[in-house]
């Protein structure tokens, strides 16, 4: 084994010594009584990586992560927060995600488990990452864009670490989370489709991830243990929408309701104000304060005794507060007249009319596929072999029957489900693609006794198999 660093060609390296190797390995001294016994870990690490330098580099990054699971005793299921668990809904343009708050209660301490120097380290929760995303499938080729950051407000912000840069082959410091002290949001609403450049567009699908993250209190890194850690991405798909056809919703993202103050005499107010009005129904809720423990908290019930929220403390008016049945729910106190036990607050939410045949019928003139023409693809299409197009107004119950203009049978496809938009791949039923051409799409619309026809035009793209030799006049056409 020699001290130099073959990647920065610098140092005592092996090429500059030829000549046979042999490697031993040790470890000790033990001291051992008859009896005793002695746990040896040992890794076996292999990389691969673009030339034999690079293996070098990788194999480092393979080796900091097996000291990294040592180091933690091999305890790597619980060495993140968890992710938040994400509710999505749309109007026409407008995206609206929340979350819930069960990842704020992470902590995670190395006690007991480093082997070294018997050393504590302690990771707390501290904020929420929102990225919208290329895909919905997290892999090496998705683009992520953080639009969103909201932590705790307790002046941690930009977070630094040592990263490994590939071009020198060191570890670099650099900000590896970047904070505002913001204070916590659970939810947020977007209106711009920030990778595209362009405002949400109707119809057209984006993908979202909401991630938790800790910081570590102290310096780990000289052991290998990054300073942030973040949770899992989970993404989110959703393409804004109107509602179903027929449905009317009781109220718009955005209303509030305020509640009555039905006991006490604070001079507090109680809102709720709407983020999924798919999501309301026709419940009464009453706000009732404790001043077990010192602090005076607030929790919120339905009328069936159902607790949506329990021992909430925050009355101060900003956004550190839970969303429930689709509302964010905010109690605000007044500093000289505070809530006490002996305020109750209560209010209604309404519910939608589920069917209005007359509002219905206006939706269903509306349905139409989109792009027509197809010429040989899709700007929301991920790649080639993903092809297709977009009914859209649909109600939750439809049938679609594809046919040539010769009356053929091309595809029959059964829509179901709260959404109003269903995509045809371009496939006839054995998945076969169709050739270009003139369709005819009858779509059967059972629970309103009507149905409704459209043209749609596809002109497939060339398709050039890559063992075909094109430098034969060979015209190949899928």
């Amino acid at each position: 084994m020699f001290s130099g660093d073959p990647v920065q060609d610098r140092g005592y390296i092996d090429r500059n010594f030829p000549g046979d190797r042999y490697f031993y390995l040790s470890s000790g001294p033990f001291t051992l009584a008859p009896g005793d016994s002695q746990e040896v870990v040992a890794a076996k690490v292999i990389a691969i990586g673009s030339d034999r330098l690079d293996s070098i580099t990788q194999l480092r990054n393979a080796a900091r992560m097996a000291h990294l699971a040592y180091y933690f005793n091999f305890r790597t299921p619980k060495f993140q927060p968890p992710a938040p668990r994400v509710v999505a809904s749309t109007t026409k343009n407008v995206v609206v995600l929340s979350w819930d708050d069960a990842a704020e209660e992470f902590q995670f301490n190395t006690s007991g488990d480093l082997p070294v120097n018997a050393l504590t380290f302690r990771w707390k929760f501290e904020g929420y990452n929102v990225y919208q995303l290329s895909k919905p499938e997290m892999d090496s080729a998705t683009q992520a864009m953080k639009i969103a950051t909201f932590d705790v407000v307790d002046e941690i912000m930009d977070v630094w670490d040592l990263v490994h840069d590939e071009a020198s082959g060191e570890d670099l410091l650099r900000p590896v989370q970047t904070a505002f002290d913001t204070g916590l949001h659970r939810y947020l609403l977007i209106d711009q489709d920030r990778l595209r450049h362009r405002p949400i567009t109707y119809g057209r699908e984006v993908y979202f991830a909401v991630t938790s993250y800790a910081v570590v209190e102290g310096e780990p890194s000289r052991y290998s243990l990054p300073r942030v850690l973040e949770s899992d991405w989970l993404p989110v798909a959703v393409t804004p929408a109107n509602p179903l056809p027929g449905r009317v919703l009781p109220l718009s993202v955005g209303d509030t309701l305020y509640a009555r103050h039905t006991r006490g005499s604070a001079n507090g107010v109680v809102m709720a104000i709407v983020l999924h009005p798919e999501q309301l129904a026709q419940h009464e809720y009453t706000v009732e304060f404790d001043s077990a423990g010192g602090g005076t908290t607030w929790s919120a019930r339905r009328e069936d005794g159902t607790v949506v929220v329990s021992s909430w403390e925050n009355q101060t008016g900003d956004e550190n507060y839970p969303v429930v049945d689709g509302f964010l729910l905010k109690v605000i106190q007044d500093s000289s007249m505070p809530n006490t036990p002996d305020d109750q607050y209560s209010f209604r939410t309404p519910r939608g009319v589920p069917k209005d045949i007359a509002a219905a019928f206006k939706e269903i003139d509306q349905i139409n596929v989109f792009p027509n023409p197809y010429y040989g693809r899709n700007k929301d299409e991920i790649d080639a072999l993903h092809r297709f197009v977009t009914f859209t107004h649909l109600p939750e119950h439809a049938t679609l029957r594809i046919f040539t203009l010769g009356g053929k049978l091309v595809r029959e496809l059964e829509h179901r489900g709260p959404s109003t938009f269903h995509r045809w791949d371009l496939r006839n039923e054995i998945g076969v693609a169709v050739a270009s051409g003139m369709y005819i799409v009858h779509i059967d619309m059972p629970e309103f006794g009507v149905s409704k026809v459209l043209k749609l035009a596809v002109f497939q793209p060339e398709d050039r198999p890559p063992y075909l030799d094109w430098s034969w006049p060979v015209n190949y056409k899928r």
